[in-house]
């Protein structure tokens, strides 16, 4: 993904910087576990074990992205197909092409694996379509049912006229979230009352709001967010629940996440800050890239390490740290190579004259 362009020119790197942040905080964690797993050690300490927070970043900075690059589209509900198709361009082709090469893999390796429901016709539709409750064939897949749910929801700006009234029910939409909690009414109405799309309709109020913000405020915001959210991973590691369920999540990390993001936005367009290096950049634009690949290599990887008969712990950390360097690098070149091309190809495709948004 490349860079935010905002309309007066300004290009946001300090969020590219926060999206590959995000991913490697997730990779981080998935390699705690795969570790613990193969062989009963903690990795790093289980210092990372609250790297699962990368995606409450991600849905934040989702609703700030989409708002801040699609709100001015909706003024025309003609540019909804645009908007829809483009956004789900993003998300499904890269998703589809590994899709299909873990589907191979399973075949080929068929004994590896002891659930094959994934070849029952309507397990595999759910999952190419990501659909709801869907048969998980890459383990975050659920993140991006999540997304498509969140662009089905902010759509509602280009169909009502009144946007501020439309503003006001996503603002009730989220308390009633919070009244009402974690839900298991079946996959549809728990993707409906989900409360992590607080940190979604938290990300389009950034949107909406970081004009606002002073220097001297952002700055403040900056160091509280930060501070909060490393209590917050303080508090995830040693199981402290300060709310129930993924409510829990938005308190401890969305809305640190939240004042991170708005002070970053604030203080960059600014020039308060310094140009970050181009290696974070270039993580950032692979984050989708990373997120999407990190999980089945890192189990594959740590299955080639077992079956090596490595048992050394401290010979175990340093190869786990730099599969995990070589899982980033498989996520540039797969950024390069694969998604970066074939979104760009797609978008190409689009139907004449029809009027997009111009997306990170």
């Amino acid at each position: 993904m490349d860079a935010i362009k905002p309309a007066k020119g300004y290009t946001l790197q300090y969020l590219q910087v926060l999206r590959g942040i995000a991913s490697l905080l997730v990779v981080l964690m998935h390699a705690g576990f795969t570790f613990k797993f193969v062989s009963g050690n903690t990795f790093l300490g289980d210092v990372f074990a609250f790297g699962g927070a990368g995606v409450d970043i991600f849905f934040v900075l989702s609703g700030f992205i989409i708002t801040y690059s699609c709100f001015h589209l909706t003024s025309d509900a003609r540019n909804l197909p645009g908007y829809l198709r483009r956004r789900f361009v993003r998300i499904y082709p890269p998703y589809w092409v590994l899709f299909f090469v873990f589907l191979a893999l399973h075949w080929v390796f068929w004994s590896h694996y002891g659930n094959h429901d994934i070849f029952r016709l309507d397990k595999m539709l759910g999952s190419l379509l990501l659909l709801p409750g869907h048969e998980m064939v890459n383990g975050v897949s659920w993140t991006l049912t999540c997304e498509l749910f969140f662009y089905v929801l902010f759509a509602g700006f280009f169909l009502v006229k009144r946007k501020i009234v439309f503003a006001a029910v996503l603002a009730l939409y989220g308390l009633l979230l919070v009244l009402i909690g974690e839900t298991d009414r079946g996959p549809w109405m728990t993707i409906l009352l989900f409360p992590m799309n607080i940190e979604f309709l938290l990300g389009i109020a950034v949107a909406f709001l970081w004009k606002k913000l002073n220097v001297r405020l952002a700055k403040i915001l900056l160091v509280a967010g930060i501070a909060g959210f490393i209590a917050g991973g303080w508090l995830a590691v040693r199981d402290i629940m300060i709310f129930h369920g993924s409510l829990n999540r938005v308190v401890i990390f969305g809305l640190p996440s939240s004042l991170i993001i708005i002070s970053l936005i604030r203080l960059e367009t600014e020039g308060g800050l310094v140009r970050p290096s181009r290696l974070l950049l270039a993580l950032g634009d692979a984050s989708y890239s990373l997120y999407l690949i990190h999980l089945p290599l890192l189990a594959a990887g740590m299955r080639i390490l077992v079956s090596a008969g490595i048992t050394d712990a401290t010979l175990l950390h340093v190869l786990t740290i730099l599969l995990i360097i070589a899982i980033c690098v498989a996520g540039l070149l797969f950024y390069r190579w694969i998604e970066r091309p074939l979104i760009g190809w797609l978008n190409k495709k689009r139907q004449p004259g029809l009027t997009v948004a111009k997306e990170p």
